[in-house]
């Protein structure tokens, strides 16, 4: 071993004396100052002194805040998370690398990319490998497939700047890019950021020559633009359109009708709110209604034009889209929805079944007059085209001659169009097919119109041959809902037994009642609601006490002829008798066919069982609302039997019956009003507001009687 020498001491004295700084003092390489220089080697302790009086006072303002206390904590906190970060990080690209080396092409990559992001919480790595592919693939498509993850998950933002970086990494974007990002943007919950980026971006594609937006792209934008209700850029996206490329074609029209329909409807108000009726209406701002359905006549002028062109084919969606705009107008808008389905799907109407004299050429409506004997008529001509009545005067002239109202809806066919008869050329028009969709559309126009008259006949005509529409359970509501307004109670019996089972409930049924006790003018009306009580007997279990109730109203209401009879035989005290004694007969039909129904709905919610928990003691969950369901139903049911008592007095009273039948009713009803007792007895336990709401009555009334006085 070498002996010690002077300069060796030296040295080794000079290290003992080196001072070192603490290691919560050392400065990561993140807050170096100055440009770091890959491939050089930087002195990290060149900031720092080197003797501990130079620190304290050349470098005390230096010194990091975080050296003590809960600063210090923080600091050291934030450096373990840069640190996992950079772990994570460093683990991302190991995975990445090593799948790369068995991932050779775009495809494959891209096929890893998709499968990744159907796992949860592996974005990050198919990003990482997405980023590392870049350099020696062109993998479009796997960014597609980030950039389509980012926007189903709601993020906009990070989804664009994805779309920026594939960019800068010389991944050009192709068509299904931009339609990724459209159609993004039309599902995005930021309805005024998605609009702004996607016309930002549909704009930069139309000044780009690698690129031109599609029809598709122009679709997808007009959704984005119809989603936020912005019209103004919803129709400057539809003057971008061409011959070429950006044809507009049927989706088109119906993404700019809906539009149209959606931004005429102001926040709070719904296009299809539920009125008294049950009917379909929409409350919106007239003037703002009267714009759109003049914007939408426009957008369909050309519609048919293009269509009578062979240039857009039509379809169910674009003509209903039409439709709904119309629902929102006046009755004659909604009286064009019937001239539109005939214009488009060749369906005749029914309240016009002659050949209307519409929009004769100048001279032809004088031709009538000067007819000569013997010339053909409209009967007697055969079945032919439209070319074919442009060439021959005579079948024009002819169709012109029935004086019916003239054409005033843009809709109406053309002139002689209707003289063709129902028959139509399909070599010629492709007309559209109808569906459950254009049912329910005519059905709403009729009700809104008072043409009920009408739904069966539109009924039959769907749902028989050559269309065999399906009705779905909307459709059959809304016919009912229809006939209700018409008071259509025959024609709703014979289609309520057409009905699917699965569709009755406890609405069907009282829509049907509700029929019949408004139709009281027809003699038939109380035995119509007889069968629809005998229907819903075999239907529900549990026979409904509003249906019920509407039976005995209608029993009650139905006395037409009676009160005819008294009015006319009011010298003849025989025919008096024998009218009031059918009238009994008839309340006396109903209180006994109602009898069985009442027991049944009764013992089905334990009516006859001790006090349900009081409706003011229940909670918002799921058992007090089925005590609050149970009490609305034991409610019904005494209103019900509070009903039939009156009825029952009534038939007593007035000695309506003979006397073994008045014995019964008297037994009836004495059992009916003890269970009524026995239900309003602790009625205010289970509503207290009933009784300060008659303390407010009664103080009201006194109120105004200290007025008057």
């Amino acid at each position: 071993m070498a002996p010690a020498t002077a300069d060796n001491k030296e040295t080794s004295a000079r290290k003992q004396k080196a001072w070192r700084a603490p290691r919560t003092w050392r400065v990561p390489q993140q807050r170096l100052q100055g440009p770091h220089v890959p491939g050089r080697r930087v002195n990290y302790s060149a900031n720092w002194p080197d003797r501990p009086d130079e620190e304290s006072s050349t470098h005390a303002e230096e010194r990091p805040k975080g050296t003590d206390g809960q600063d210090g904590q923080a600091e050291a906190a934030e450096n373990v998370e840069e640190t996992e970060g950079s772990v994570d990080k460093t683990k991302l690209v190991a995975l990445a690398r090593q799948r790369l080396r068995y991932l050779q092409d775009a495809y494959t990559i891209g096929k890893a990319v998709e499968a990744m992001l159907k796992k949860e919480g592996k974005f990050d790595e198919a990003l990482q490998l997405t980023r590392m592919a870049s350099k020696d693939h062109k993998v479009v498509v796997s960014w597609n497939r980030l950039i389509d993850y980012q926007m189903r998950q709601q993020r906009l933002t990070g989804a664009m700047k994805l779309f920026n970086e594939m960019k800068k990494r010389a991944q050009l974007p192709n068509a299904q890019t931009y339609t990724t990002i459209f159609r993004g943007c039309a599902a995005s919950q930021h309805a005024n950021q998605a609009v702004f980026q996607a016309t930002r971006l549909y704009h930069a594609m139309l000044a780009s020559e690698r690129i031109k937006p599609n029809t598709m792209h122009m679709n997808a934008v007009l959704t984005v633009c119809s989603r936020a209700k912005d019209i103004d850029s919803l129709f400057s996206i539809v003057n971008t359109a061409d011959q070429h490329t950006r044809r507009p074609d049927n989706l088109t029209y119906t993404i700019v009708l809906n539009g149209l329909r959606y931004a005429t409807v102001q926040p709070g108000q719904q296009p299809d709110i539920k009125s008294a009726d049950g009917d379909d209406e929409v409350h919106v701002d007239k003037e703002s209604v009267t714009t759109t359905i003049g914007r939408a006549r426009a957008v369909w002028e050309e519609v048919i034009k293009n269509w009578r062109q062979g240039l857009v084919v039509l379809d169910e969606e674009l003509v209903c889209a039409m439709g709904r705009v119309l629902r929102m107008g006046s009755r004659e808008d909604n009286n064009d929805i019937l001239s539109l389905v005939q214009q488009t799907m060749g369906i005749q109407r029914p309240d016009r079944l002659a050949v209307p004299a519409v929009d004769a050429p100048k001279g032809q409506g004088e031709v009538e007059q000067n007819r000569q004997p013997g010339s053909k008529t409209t009967s007697d001509m055969e079945v032919r085209t439209v070319a074919a009545m442009a060439t021959e005067p005579e079948i024009a002239t002819a169709a012109t001659s029935v004086q019916l109202p003239v054409r005033i809806s843009q809709f109406d066919p053309p002139p002689g169009i209707a003289a063709l008869s129902v028959q139509r050329d399909s070599r010629r028009t492709v007309y559209v097919r109808p569906g459950a969709n254009t049912l329910s559309l005519i059905l709403m126009s009729i009700s809104s119109t008072r043409k009920t008259s009408l739904a069966a006949s539109y009924w039959n005509i769907l749902t028989g041959h050559p269309y065999n529409v399906v009705p779905d359970s909307e459709n059959w509501y809304q016919l009912l809902r229809t006939l209700r307004r018409g008071h259509a109670s025959s024609k709703m019996v014979e289609l309520i037994a057409q009905m699917p089972s699965e569709y009755m409930n406890h609405t069907t049924f009282q829509l049907a009642m509700a029929t019949c006790a408004a139709d009281n003018l027809n003699e038939h009306a109380f035995s119509n609601a007889g069968k629809v009580l005998d229907l819903m007997s075999k239907t529900l279990l549990e026979p409904d006490a509003m249906a019920m109730r509407l039976y005995l109203q209608t029993a009650l209401t139905s006395n037409r002829r009676y009160r005819d009879t008294l009015r006319q035989e009011a010298d003849n005290p025989l025919a008096r008798e024998k009218a009031k004694l059918a009238f009994g007969r008839q309340l006396v039909r109903a209180l006994t066919r109602l009898w069985d129904p009442l027991r049944l709905a009764s013992n089905a919610v334990g009516f006859s069982a001790n006090w349900p928990t009081p409706v003011a003691s229940a909670q918002d969950d799921e058992s007090g609302s089925n005590e609050k369901a149970i009490y609305n139903k034991k409610r019904e049911l005494a209103a019900v039997a509070r009903m039939m008592v009156s009825a029952a007095d009534m038939v007593v009273t007035e000695v309506m019956a003979d006397e073994a039948t008045i014995k019964d009713l008297r037994i009836s009803r004495n059992l009916l009003n003890r269970q009524i007792g026995r239900f309003y007895e602790r009625r205010e336990d289970a509503e207290p507001n009933l009784h300060a709401g008659r303390k407010r009555q009664e103080g009201a009334r006194r109120t105004r009687k200290e007025r008057v006085e």
